[in-house]
């Protein structure tokens, strides 16, 4: 009785088994190779689980044919054979199930690398079109920052782009192996290896042409950076070049040429930058740049603008050199004024006396005085001339410089009349001075001589001859002397 129940315990498994088989024959026997990777994979995970399940399965039908082999042993029953008969029908049909599965598994294996391909095709293909729309922006960066920040995300672009290279070598080795290994799918899996490198050349041709355009921005920014800083120092030095400052005496107006000669130094200092800047922007427009109207337009701003700037420093250097020779003449008028000053002084005092030794004193007083004169004629001379160099060169000081040379010089005129007017009167002096000594003289020997008449031994007859020619000698000396003065 009990193996009885046995046998048909195990019916009923069989039948079981019987059914589960039927259920899971179609996703063993169906396969389309057309669909595509979606359903490929939803196709793939029920035939997963058909796999999962006749694992299951077979250890569950192992045990029945165990079983049944039991049964047999122990005796023919009628419920034996019945199973029996149906085991063996479960048995055939696992076996075609076993072969329908492996059959499948073959064919979805092979499948699978074709759509394996094909969506890797398609991601690829996505993944160029994202990028293409990326190289779309036609931003090229405002200033030299924003394109430096451009080029760096093209970097990391180009990169990136470095990776898809990898897979499209890829894709091609795929490709040649299934178009081998599938011959009924070589024109196809050909004609998508074309279209994906026709995609992946564009695309590679866009980003180089993006980074030529960003190269291009960038020399331009950088052209247009050098412009603002030579054009901001050009106006910072011609600012101070420009200075109205002129100096009062020789030492300030010296020192102002020597500040300017040092602007001179720091303009031919920039001569280097200012050729690499034409240089640089000849270059540019030699290669066509897209910003050539504005490289040239910049290009003549700072030729117009260094070439000012060079006749706004000769034109200060000018003023600076007529301030110098401006100075120079004022100092040479305050000497020559200051020289004139103490000889009018003397030219004005008042002290000529009748006493000989005075006028004899101030006699060579005026000889040195002349002499002098004579040595100071060849500077107010040089002052002079001086004056007409700066005038006839249009100094702006020219009606000063002319009002001083002419007082300069009317004073000198009056400083030579007052010498000549002070030589008449001392030489009138000397004669008065000298016509009183000669009047002492004889007055002194006509006293002496009367004195000498009125002696008594000049009574004696005695001698009277020679007494008379000793007297008229001493008379003929003193006419002689008398007329001589």
């Amino acid at each position: 009785m009990s193996d009885t129940c046995k046998a048909y315990q195990l019916a009923r498994d069989a039948a079981e088994m019987a059914n589960w088989i039927k259920s899971r024959e179609q996703h063993a026997l169906i396969y389309d190779e057309n669909v595509d990777f979606d359903q490929a994979e939803v196709t793939q995970k029920v035939f997963d689980e058909l796999q999962s399940g006749m694992l299951e399965k077979k250890a569950t039908l192992t045990e029945m044919n165990e079983l049944a082999i039991q049964l047999e042993c122990l005796g023919q029953t009628d419920a034996t054979l019945k199973f029996h008969v149906q085991l063996e029908d479960v048995n055939k049909k696992w076996s075609d199930l076993e072969r329908a599965a492996s059959e499948r598994l073959r064919l979805y294996e092979k499948a699978h690398e074709v759509q394996r391909f094909h969506w890797d095709i398609d991601e690829t293909r996505d993944w160029i079109q994202e990028k293409d729309g990326a190289l779309g922006i036609d931003d090229l960066g405002r200033d030299l920052r924003s394109v430096q920040a451009l080029q760096r995300k093209h970097e990391g672009f180009e990169r990136d782009l470095a990776a898809l290279d990898e897979k499209i070598r890829t894709i091609d080795e795929q490709g040649r192996k299934l178009m081998k290994n599938h011959p009924d799918s070589a024109e196809t899996i050909s004609h998508k290896q074309d279209e994906i490198h026709s995609e992946w050349t564009q695309l590679k041709r866009k980003a180089q042409l993006r980074k030529e355009k960003l190269t291009d921005s960038y020399d331009l920014q950088r052209y247009l950076s050098d412009f603002r800083d030579l054009s901001s120092w050009m106006t910072n030095i011609k600012g101070l070049i420009e200075s109205d400052e002129l100096a009062k005496d020789v030492t300030g107006a010296e020192a102002l040429l020597d500040h300017h000669q040092d602007y001179k130094t720091e303009i031919d200092a920039r001569a280097g930058v200012f050729h690499a800047f034409e240089l640089f922007g000849r270059q540019l427009l030699d290669a066509d740049h897209f910003g050539s109207v504005e490289i040239q337009e910049k290009l003549s701003i700072i030729r117009d603008a260094k070439e000012d700037l060079e006749k706004t420093w000769i034109a200060r250097r000018i003023s600076l050199d007529q301030c110098l020779e401006l100075q120079l003449f004022y100092r040479d008028c305050e000497q020559a004024e200051h020289w004139m000053s103490s000889r009018e002084s003397f030219l004005l005092s008042d002290d000529v006396d009748n006493t000989s030794d005075n006028v004899e004193a101030l006699i060579k007083k005026h000889e040195d005085f002349d002499r002098a004169i004579k040595n100071q004629e060849d500077k107010i001379e040089m002052l002079a001339s001086l004056g007409d160099q700066l005038i006839a060169h249009g100094n702006y000081a020219s009606e000063d410089v002319h009002s001083k040379k002419e007082k300069i010089l009317k004073r000198w005129k009056r400083l030579r009349q007052g010498l000549f007017e002070r030589r008449s009167k001392l030489g009138e002096s000397q004669t008065l001075q000298q016509f009183s000594r000669d009047a002492d003289e004889i007055e002194s020997w006509m006293l002496e001589k009367l004195q000498l008449a009125e002696e008594e031994s000049y009574k004696d007859p005695a001698n009277i001859q020679s007494k008379h020619q000793k007297h008229q000698v001493n008379l003929n000396l003193g006419f002689f002397l008398f007329i001589s003065e």
